[in-house]
């Protein structure tokens, strides 16, 4: 019994320690990276993308680019640095229509998703009155995107 005690005790001291340890090293990863911003949003024609790595920009620099290097020229993005912080720097952003960073477009993770589908922010591309693209330009995209989706 004493023996148990006493390992107990020492878990419980060595876990106490390593919590101590760990809690500034938490608060130093926790300071929130500059937006990376490419393109020149101050321009009439900026077309705004908003994401929280460079996937969406890898797309635009190689297949976009290639396929549409007029369009290529006006896009603008913004990059926030990851998805823990995408959510508090685009809010502010989509409550304020007059900011040059503000989105046409912005790449959405699931967790997410649904905040934004179901807000006022965004507008489903049908509704515009526009078809912007076919069907096989989608299927091109979905597998630029995730090319497993295709695998099957």
């Amino acid at each position: 019994m004493k023996k148990k005690m006493v390992s107990v005790l020492l878990t419980a001291s060595m876990l106490a320690g390593m919590t101590l340890c760990a809690v500034p090293v938490m608060a130093e990863d926790a300071e929130t990276p500059e937006n990376e911003v490419t393109g020149d949003a101050s321009a009439d024609d900026s077309f705004v993308v908003w994401g929280w790595n460079d996937d969406i920009k890898k797309i635009l620099d190689g297949p976009f680019k290639e396929a549409y290097p007029d369009d290529y020229e006006r896009i603008v993005f913004v990059n926030t640095g990851g998805s823990d912080y995408y959510q508090s720097k685009l809010d502010p952003v989509l409550d304020d229509p007059s900011n040059e960073l503000y989105p046409d477009m912005m790449g959405l993770e699931v967790d997410y998703v649904q905040k934004y589908v179901n807000s006022d922010w965004v507008q489903n591309v049908a509704d515009l009155g526009t078809q912007l693209m076919t069907m096989q330009t989608a299927i091109s995209t979905i597998w630029i995107l995730d090319p497993m989706l295709m695998e099957t």
